[in-house]
């Protein structure tokens, strides 16, 4: 009885990617992270359907493999698929926070708009837009040029980039077998 809990445990601590690949949820948790880098604990509990013990466990081994990346990000932990810059995953976590990643969105999309523009467009209040792009600007990801009357708001240079790598990609996740 005491070898076979011993067993048990030691694959728990196993990091071998092939591993820790061979469980459905694993699996399943790290496709939702390859297609949404940057989602939240909470959201891939949503997603998944499991509990948040069980996607927290599986978390853990996965960071452990080096099969995701964690950043914080406000209160939340944001994961990303494993080897990414950690530079890069902070700024993406600052990027996915709140109605942000539409905000830059139309931005990019709309150069030169205004604040009334970014909020009729998006469905948000000034305070909201306030809130969410003063840490757009302060990281370098929008530009904000003051007018007399207005402000006008374009992408920074590494915006689009960002959103790019932020889209879901359609490759599988390696060793995942999609049916």
């Amino acid at each position: 009885m005491l070898e076979a809990l011993l067993t048990f445990f030691a694959r728990i601590d196993d990091a071998d990617p092939r591993r820790l690949l061979a469980q459905p949820v694993r699996r399943r948790i790290l496709d939702m992270i390859h297609r949404r880098p940057g989602i939240h604990a909470s959201a891939l509990c949503r997603e998944s359907g499991e509990a948040w013990g069980t996607v927290q466990y599986h978390l853990a081994l996965l960071d452990k493999g080096e099969l995701v990346t964690s950043v914080s990000s406000g209160r939340e932990r944001r994961f990303f698929a494993g080897g990414i810059d950690p530079e890069k995953a902070r700024i993406l976590g600052v990027l996915n926070q709140g109605r942000r990643q539409e905000i830059a969105r139309f931005i990019r999309d709309h150069p030169g708009s205004r604040q009334v523009d970014v909020c009729n467009a998006v469905s948000v209040s000034r305070k909201t837009f306030r809130a969410s792009i003063a840490p757009l600007v302060s990281e370098g990801l929008v530009a904000e040029r003051k007018g007399l009357q207005t402000n006008r708001y374009f992408a920074g240079d590494s915006l689009a980039e960002l959103l790019r790598a932020d889209e879901p990609e359609e490759a599988p996740v390696p060793g995942f077998d999609v049916m």
